[in-house]
């Protein structure tokens, strides 16, 4: 497995990460003006989700949009010092582990509602209220147990 995993992480530049990107040459994609351009079969095949196995390390790479790139590059010098790290990550927690999907899409979906006008900001509120009593606190003192015996 963790032969697959090296293969799978191949980072950018390799002939690896090009087959695992984008696939066979002149089947999957074309190069145009030397970027590799997925073509209409490239689209359909390279969508898999091997990145969920293993992947390379991300890159700020849009073939033939250098333009994009530079932009990318310029707004994370600009916000990455100013993220701040989850102090969760590394931990466990028993309710999250069971609850949490639901949780999160609940907040998603009140999220949704009020972002297309379906909902008022208010019902935000109902909402976080909501996402506390049913699993949220709980998620919350079971991290904080975690962080203060590490």
């Amino acid at each position: 497995m963790l032969t697959i995993c090296n293969w799978l992480a191949a980072p950018f530049g390799t002939q690896e990460y090009l087959f695992r990107k984008y696939g066979t040459k002149n089947v999957d994609y074309q190069l145009q003006h030397g970027e590799p351009t997925l073509t209409q079969k490239g689209n359909v095949e390279t969508v898999l989700g091997l990145q969920y196995v293993a992947d390379a390390p991300q890159i700020m790479y849009c073939p033939g949009m250098p333009r994009v790139t530079r932009t990318e590059y310029a707004f994370q010098q600009k916000v990455v010092p100013l993220a701040v790290g989850d102090p969760t990550i590394g931990h466990f927690s028993d309710t999250a582990a069971t609850k949490g999907g639901q949780l999160d899409t609940k907040m998603t979906d009140v999220q949704n509602a009020i972002l297309q006008g379906r909902q008022p900001l208010s019902s935000w509120d109902d909402a976080v209220v909501t996402w506390r009593k049913t699993g949220g606190d709980q998620i919350r003192r079971e991290f904080a147990e975690s962080l203060h015996r590490s």
